[in-house]
């Protein structure tokens, strides 16, 4: 399981042979405020069963989290962090 970072979409994609595990999306907002907007989804296979059927009822296969930021500092050091629990989530349920 590794991270590696797609530049042509902007994402961060956590993988395991070939599989996509989570992304983690940085872009900024189409408002005129000029935040920056991350965005982290996780396989909705790593949750409780009860997370799980409410994902289904919805028709989603991502497990969503939104945060907004003024920088883009500020918003690749939030990154930095979510990569590294992200990946300690889902090695925790691996094993």
């Amino acid at each position: 399981m590794e991270w590696t970072f797609d530049q042509v979409r902007n994402v961060h994609l956590f993988q395991d042979a070939g599989t996509q595990l989570a992304k983690i999306f940085l872009r900024r907002s189409e408002k005129g405020k000029k935040k920056f907007r991350v965005k982290t989804l996780v396989s909705f296979l790593y949750f409780s069963s009860r997370r799980q059927k409410q994902l289904e009822r919805s028709r989603k296969e991502w497990a969503t989290t939104n945060r907004a930021f003024d920088s883009r500092e500020d918003a690749q050091r939030y990154i930095d962090r979510k990569k590294k629990d992200v990946a300690r989530f889902i090695q925790q349920r691996e094993g």
